[in-house]
């Protein structure tokens, strides 16, 4: 059966404006659209300025990564630890991209088709 993250994500790929939660700051849990597990807080959550919602971390065994090297460039893949799909990238820029937080450093930029966002009701 097919996911959401196979049939949107290819299309997301440089077109920002599918990208639903890069504006949401509400409180609460990323999860994979794929298989639900757990990748990111709200917490974690800040404005990269980019066009994609970033993170500084993930939830602990949330998300795995994978280097792959291109023709001049080495990338890290993110991927759901879970259904290990593709959901962004992961950068050293943080601190560059606007994480004020003291743990800054990393960036996780993520599809938003690869999340669905439960918000915190309490």
């Amino acid at each position: 059966m097919l996911t959401k993250i196979y049939i949107i994500k290819p299309f997301l790929q440089g077109m920002p404006e599918g990208e639903i939660y890069t504006k949401n700051f509400r409180p609460g849990i990323y999860k994979c659209s794929g298989c639900a597990r757990r990748l990111f807080s709200s917490n974690a959550k800040f404005d990269a300025r980019t066009e994609w919602p970033s993170f500084r971390r993930a939830v602990d065994n949330g998300v795995n990564m994978r280097l792959e090297y291109g023709a001049k460039v080495k990338t890290v893949k993110a991927l759901c630890l879970g259904c290990d799909k593709h959901i962004g990238y992961i950068f050293e820029d943080g601190k560059t991209c606007g994480d004020t937080h003291p743990d800054a450093g990393k960036r996780y930029s993520i599809f938003s088709a690869a999340l669905n966002f439960e918000e915190n009701r309490s």
